[in-house]
């Protein structure tokens, strides 16, 4: 789980620079004014990336913060192994 998270911090500090980086584990939607739909589109393709997974779009609105990014991430590799 360490390894994932820090590997998150990575992709969420690649598509919002400007975040602090004691703020990314802690961070959403609501609480990043720059996390758009652009954003989310972009943070899905760095994490299918980093990861090696796919994710739907459909999966995408209810990835709103970290910690869902975190459980979905979780799941969708351990489901690949």
């Amino acid at each position: 789980m360490q390894d994932t998270e820090a590997k998150l911090r990575d992709c969420l500090s690649a598509v919002f620079p400007d975040a602090p980086p004691e703020r990314l584990t802690s961070a959403s939607a609501d609480s990043l004014g720059e996390w758009d739909s652009l954003a989310a589109i972009k943070l899905m393709r760095v994490l299918e990336e980093e990861f090696a997974i796919e994710i739907d779009y459909e999966d995408l609105e209810n990835l709103r913060s970290f910690r869902d990014i975190e459980r979905y991430v979780t799941d969708r590799v351990a489901a690949q192994s």
